[in-house]
């Protein structure tokens, strides 16, 4: 298997950082991963269906929301339209270079395939990252309201704030 780096500049001059999985031969078929919030192209899930997909002819794409760094964007420059219009970047970039994209979009990976331009477009999968065993906890609230704010806080094992 063959991982092939790329870094694709933004309109508003940064750039998108990702990474293709394929075998000597590229495949007809792209499969893009979508990460979820505070989450990366190389969580345990991406990573290790970029090793399993190309075996089986389909290549995959993984990228960064916000890979941080001079180059890259942070969690907090980013909306739900930065994120759209990265992956519309993304797929602009290989539509000319595969039959067929498949986009998977998890946890707030989902939001972010909606809100992207469908016609680029085969198929989508959307994949939740909620676990039914957390969701019915006694004690630990996923989302709770931040007293004094217009904002909420989440708990999956890192607290993030939400708008």
């Amino acid at each position: 298997m063959i991982e092939t780096p790329f870094a694709l500049p933004t309109a508003d001059g940064k750039k998108i950082f990702g990474m293709v999985n394929h075998e000597s031969t590229p495949a007809d078929t792209l499969l893009i991963f979508v990460h979820g919030l505070g989450a990366s192209g190389n969580r345990h899930i991406f990573y290790n269906a970029a090793r399993y997909f190309p075996q089986r002819g389909v290549d995959v794409c993984r990228f960064e929301l916000y890979p941080g760094g001079a180059e890259g964007r942070f969690q907090l420059q980013c909306t739900m339209k930065t994120h759209a219009d990265d992956l519309n970047t993304v797929l602009a970039h290989f539509r000319p270079k595969y039959k067929k994209i498949i986009v998977a979009g998890h946890s707030l990976g989902v939001p972010t395939v909606l809100q992207a331009d469908l016609k680029h477009m085969d198929a989508i999968i959307l994949m939740s990252g909620a676990a039914r065993e957390f969701m019915d906890h006694p004690t630990m609230k996923l989302i709770e309201p931040l007293p004094g704010t217009p904002f909420y806080k989440t708990n999956y094992g890192v607290t993030s704030i939400l708008s």
